[in-house]
C-alpha cells in the first residue's frame, strides 16, 4: 500500500532544431512529514505501484467511513436509535 499519485510525463528536446519528445516517465508524488516527496518509477513498475495507491485510497476511505459512523453513534449518544448509514 502507497500513498501518493502516479503521473506519467514526457520530456521534449531539440536537436538540430529538431523537436522530439521522449518518454513516457512515470512519477510516483506523495507527501512525508509535510514535505513533497517524489520518485521516479520503472514501466515495469507501473502496474503494481497503482494498483499500491488503488489499495491505499480503499483503505483511507473505509477508515473514513468509520470515523462519519463512529461520530454519528456517539453524537447525542444515538439516543433516537436512527440507523447509521454507511457508503
Amino acid at each position: 500500500m502507497r500513498q501518493g499519485s502516479l503521473t506519467e510525463q514526457y520530456v521534449t528536446r531539440t536537436r538540430n532544431k529538431q523537436r522530439r519528445r521522449h518518454g513516457p516517465y512515470y512519477v510516483h508524488t506523495w507527501y512525508e512529514e509535510g514535505k513533497k516527496r517524489t520518485e521516479h518509477i520503472s514501466h515495469d513498475e507501473v502496474r503494481q505501484m497503482q494498483s499500491h495507491i488503488k489499495n491505499y485510497q480503499k483503505i483511507k476511505d473505509l477508515f473514513d467511513d468509520l470515523l462519519d459512523v463512529t461520530e454519528q453513534i456517539t453524537k447525542g449518544g444515538n439516543k433516537n436509535k436512527q440507523t447509521v448509514s454507511v457508503k
